[in-house]
């Protein structure tokens, strides 16, 4: 029997998978392998990446709110300037990736958003700072929360300012199986060449194909549909721009993972 899983969210911070996961969609009969795949703009068109074990990251979102004294731009003195501390905070954040971690259990942090103020000559009341968090290692990633906040506190109490500090964690790391691995690899050989396998990598981005896996042995790899001769750009790009044949590709080799199967 096959299951194709039909499913949406998947770029959510809690994606998709977990509702088709807590909906029995894994049950019924129970699901005993799963694979899937993911376009790669990189890799030639006919050729697919993969590796085991961990692939891509588990992913994880925080805001913190930092609460100072507004006032005049003229008399500081009066105020606290939550944009002062957030400057501080977003500077020091990058020293939990410098020192904080394993090197050989990395993980990436990312300020990406900061909001304060509307007006040249009001010191405001409160900065918003927003980022993301990724790791390839479970034990990093459930690291990242407290060393966060040590931070924050410690910066907010200098200054004599407030917080509140928000962190949801997204997908978790995505670990594929060996024994699944090696069957797309032998497929993709057979279908494709020998020299059309690569290694995959590996990626902080994330990808909730990680929740199915926690519950099914499996594998997700790359399929390649870089345009010969074209600039490539990478995904979300507004210019990201596939070779269509790769759907060819990539149907081949999801109809030989079924046949091999078993």
């Amino acid at each position: 029997n096959v299951r194709a899983i039909f499913q949406p969210a998947e770029e959510k911070i809690q994606g998709g998978a977990l509702a088709v996961i807590q909906d029995k969609g894994l049950e019924n009969p129970k699901v005993e392998a799963i694979f899937g795949l993911h376009v790669e703009p990189f890799l030639p068109t006919g050729c697919i990446a993969v590796k085991s074990g961990p692939v891509m990251a588990s992913t994880a979102q925080f805001t913190i709110r930092v609460i100072g004294k507004g006032g005049h731009a003229a008399k500081p003195f009066e105020c606290t300037n939550p944009i002062s501390v957030a400057a501080q905070i977003v500077t020091s954040l990058q020293a939990i990736t410098g020192g904080m971690i394993d090197p050989l259990k990395p993980g990436v942090l990312s300020v990406t958003t900061i909001n304060a103020g509307t007006i040249f000559n009001v010191i405001p009341e409160e900065a918003a700072i927003q980022g993301s968090v990724r790791s390839l290692d479970e034990s990093t990633a459930g690291a990242f929360p407290e060393k966060i906040e040590n931070i924050v506190k410690g910066i907010v109490s200098a200054y004599g300012a407030d917080y509140t500090f928000e962190y949801n964690r997204g997908t978790g790391v995505l670990v594929n199986d060996e024994a699944m691995t090696k069957h797309v690899q032998d497929v993709g050989r057979k279908l494709l060449g020998d020299g059309a396998v690569h290694d995959y990598v590996g990626t902080f981005g994330g990808e909730d194909f990680a929740e199915y896996l926690l519950h099914v042995p499996g594998c997700f790899f790359r399929l390649g549909c870089a345009q010969e001769g074209i600039e490539q750009e990478s995904l979300h790009h507004p210019k990201f721009n596939p070779d269509e044949r790769a759907l060819i590709y990539g149907s081949a080799v999801l109809a030989g993972i079924i046949a091999g199967f078993g």
